[in-house]
């Protein structure tokens, strides 16, 4: 029988990428201590596809991973994914281990630096989205699967409504990365109890925010493409576009681009603003006492300044280059592919 489920369910942007790559290459450890890291609804490092499924209510992956379960006596489960499931999902999910308790490992990273690096990573996969853009959602609390912001007293409230206040296990993103604190061994520790074996879940550092100019190539790519290319589509051409951006020489629109980033306006963003503001209040009121080293770290002042990519502009002979690249690599993995003008 299962005893006890770890759920490290992130949120994105919290070196989840680089914890998951250290779950997977240390399954068989794991194992001679009694903890399954599942196969199933696992792809690669993490299990995307069973948290995917259960965003679209499709609960069917459940009943195997309850019978790959038997006879462990703790299963981890790993995905940014399960942050962001709805009530019913989560319930469906702490069904499927009727006797098992139930610990919640949810790291807090100051909204400052999460919100613009979540808006780079959903531009970077398709969404045609300025940071602007990402706020309206953030005030419109956008509750839409793979679109919604992260807000994290809300996805806190569904997973204590679920689990209990007290299954939640806090920690603190950048307080760890300020200390040079290796967010595997510490997680091994504290969620597993198993510091004799922590040290052999040292991280890389993986899936980097990309920097201003591939968030402001991407981001161009997918207005050009538009609602004519489908996710993957994007996503292959933009493996193709970030090629050409590291070619030599460097391709003819690149100085010009990089010009215009610099001229565009910047939006600042700050601890002050209203949405921070509003959001660390919500979270501080009901959640601080969970934070063992205290909530002081996560509230300090913090400054991003984000482009304003609505305004960014180009001169008329880079962008016409720019947009006969953008066909031509759309056109390389979609041959049908007809360019919008």
């Amino acid at each position: 029988m299962v005893a006890t489920v770890i759920l490290h369910v992130g949120p994105y942007k919290t070196g989840t990428t680089a914890l998951q790559k250290a779950f997977s290459a240390n399954v068989d450890l794991l194992a001679r201590h009694g903890i399954l890291y599942p196969q199933t609804g696992r792809v690669g490092d993490s299990h995307a596809v069973l948290a995917e499924a259960l965003l679209r209510s499709d609960r069917a992956g459940l009943a195997d991973l309850a019978r790959e379960s038997e006879g462990w006596r703790a299963v981890l489960i790993s995905c940014e994914h399960l942050s962001a499931l709805d009530p019913a999902d989560l319930v469906a999910l702490r069904d499927a281990y009727p006797k098992a308790s139930f610990r919640i490992a949810y790291a807090l990273r100051r909204l400052v630096g999460l919100w613009p690096s979540h808006w780079a990573e959903l531009v970077k996969h398709g969404q045609f989205l300025s940071f602007k853009g990402y706020l309206d959602r953030v005030t419109e609390r956008d509750d839409r699967p793979f679109f919604a912001p992260i807000l994290p007293a809300r996805q806190l409230d569904r997973l204590a409504d679920v689990f209990g206040v007290s299954a939640l296990h806090l920690s603190l993103y950048d307080q760890s990365q300020a200390e040079g604190l290796d967010l595997g061994p510490a997680f091994i520790d504290d969620l597993l109890g198993l510091g004799q074996i922590a040290s052999a879940f040292a991280t890389r550092r993986a899936n980097l925010s990309p920097s201003d100019l591939e968030t402001a190539l991407v981001y161009l790519l997918a207005r050009r493409a538009g609602p004519l290319a489908n996710h993957g589509t994007k996503r292959a051409a933009r493996s193709l576009l970030l090629d050409v951006l590291r070619s030599d020489p460097p391709p003819p629109w690149l100085q010009p681009l990089q010009t215009a980033l610099v001229q565009t306006d910047r939006i600042v963003f700050d601890s002050r603003h209203p949405l921070v503001a509003d959001e660390q209040a919500a979270l501080v009121d009901r959640f601080a006492t969970l934070v063992p080293e205290g909530i002081e770290s996560y509230l300090c002042d913090d400054r991003r300044e984000v482009p304003h990519l609505d305004t960014l502009q180009l001169p008329p002979d880079a962008s016409k280059l720019l947009a006969r690249t953008f066909d031509s690599l759309l056109a390389a993995v979609r041959p049908d592919w007809v360019p919008p003008d």
